[in-house]
């Protein structure tokens, strides 16, 4: 694909789609024309400039397999609404959840059962920072300790 040659002058190319030239462009573009040709001379060899053809990864729009791009399109304009139908389908699941647990955690701050090991073990889980921390570990070895200890407390009344 042709981009353009030593004589392409961007600014006039720009200027009502390159057609005419605009009066005070004349200036910049002389200018212009200087820079480009020194510029062009000493790291271009040929007159033209070329392009290569379409990027890897990108269809091309032509009419070559004119059917068989039809169907493609089609293919993945399925493929794009199933993909949109999971995502909904995730998202309401994922506010289903967290509606689950937002509530465990407002019963777990209920002033009666804030203090019990169950419910401190729950925040404990809940409001654990990172995935990588032990917190389901943490909050069984708390609830042991808090059983231990009522055990404790029992056996000597």
């Amino acid at each position: 694909m042709l981009l353009h040659s030593r004589n392409y002058n961007p600014i006039e190319r720009r200027c009502k789609g390159g057609k005419e030239r605009v009066r005070g462009s004349v200036k910049a573009s002389k200018s212009l024309q200087s820079n480009n040709s020194h510029h062009h001379s000493a790291t271009v060899d040929s007159e033209y400039y070329f392009i290569a053809g379409p990027k890897p990864g990108r269809g091309s729009t032509g009419s070559i397999g004119g059917h068989n791009s039809s169907v493609d399109i089609q293919a993945l304009s399925n493929e794009i609404t199933d993909l949109k139908l999971s995502v909904d389908l995730l998202e309401k699941e994922r506010d289903f959840y967290f509606a689950k647990l937002r509530d465990i955690e407002i019963l777990c701050q209920i002033q009666e059962l804030e203090e019990l090991p169950v419910a401190v073990a729950i925040k404990k889980i809940l409001y654990a920072a990172d995935a990588k921390e032990p917190a389901l570990e943490e909050a069984q070895e708390y609830l042991a300790e808090a059983l231990n200890a009522s055990e404790e407390e029992g056996e000597e009344a």
